[in-house]
């Protein structure tokens, strides 16, 4: 699949599902994108390798890769023998003269089970086993279902945890990891300092004339560092209301990239949520926001 700046490579198996996927830049051609993703995917699961298999008694002869046109020839056929020996390769060109394969949505959390059962019922050791970690996740859903709902219904009755859910990006769990690990607004002389708290500011090296700054600290409460980072990932990524904070952080990404405006955005929300704690205020996303200092 290509975009303006970017090409995407899938791998789905016979059912559709999405196995593994690489993204590599647009002048990449499709033979190399290919032996790419290959050789990510044996190397993030060594496991599936043939001559790993092989011992376990599964068929390695019967494992086959269906390919697009795009990657036919012999510079991509030679280097899938290095990457996994054994692997048959078969180019598959469509007769009605479209491009590409279908891959077919992810089943559902409550589809899932079922369809795992599905695809283990011809092996009796593979459903057993399946059943066994399929009860496991059962239970384990349940109960993260049953303390998720105690974590909301606490958040809906505590006053500083609904005015801080009124900053854009700010859920639920951002609201009251940031509550539990502040706890008191006045330790902070300075709202700023929350940001360097949480290791959310610059590793800085001073000698003498030399004055380096490094990544950021990553000190105090992972918890609450993490939460912010995925509120300020929400704010950029997913709102689509405008705020002077998410402009802001908008023209971050455009100068110093998107992983950097996040970093930006989580430290400078902290200390948004530390003010509105501290004035007992509430964020504003109109055009006359107040400015945070």
């Amino acid at each position: 699949m290509r975009f303006p700046c970017a090409t995407r490579h899938v791998l789905v198996d016979t059912l559709g599902l999405v196995l593994h996927m690489l993204v590599t830049a647009a002048d990449v051609q499709d033979r190399n994108g290919g032996i790419l993703l290959l050789s990510s995917l044996f190397g993030q699961f060594p496991f599936l390798h043939c001559a790993r298999l092989a011992p376990l008694g599964w068929r390695t002869s019967a494992m086959k890769l269906f390919a697009d046109s795009a990657y036919s020839g012999p510079i991509f056929l030679d280097a899938i023998v290095n990457v996994m020996p054994g692997l048959m390769i078969e180019i598959v060109r469509r007769s009605d003269h479209a491009r590409g394969f279908v891959v077919e949505p992810t089943p559902s959390r409550r589809n899932f089970a079922g369809r795992v059962i599905d695809l283990v019922t011809d092996d009796p050791v593979l459903t057993a086993l399946a059943k066994s970690l399929l009860s496991v996740i059962a239970v384990m859903t349940q109960e993260i279902d049953r303390l998720t709902k105690r974590v909301l219904d606490e958040v809906r009755i505590e006053p500083t945890c609904r005015r801080l859910m009124t900053v854009q990006g700010v859920g639920p769990f951002t609201a009251l990891a940031f509550r539990a690990t502040i706890d008191r607004p006045d330790r902070f002389r300075r709202s700023r300092d929350v940001g360097a708290h949480l290791g959310l500011t610059p590793r800085r090296y001073q000698s003498g004339e030399t004055d380096v700054q490094g990544r950021i600290s990553r000190c105090g409460d992972e918890l609450a560092r993490t939460a912010l980072y995925e509120a300020a990932h929400s704010l950029l990524i997913r709102s689509t209301k405008w705020s002077a904070l998410r402009a802001w952080g908008m023209n971050v990404a455009k100068r110093r990239g998107m992983a950097r405006a996040r970093v930006a955005v989580a430290r400078k929300l902290a200390v948004i949520l530390h003010r509105i704690w501290a004035d007992g205020t509430e964020f504003f996303v109109g055009p006359n926001e107040p400015q945070r200092r």
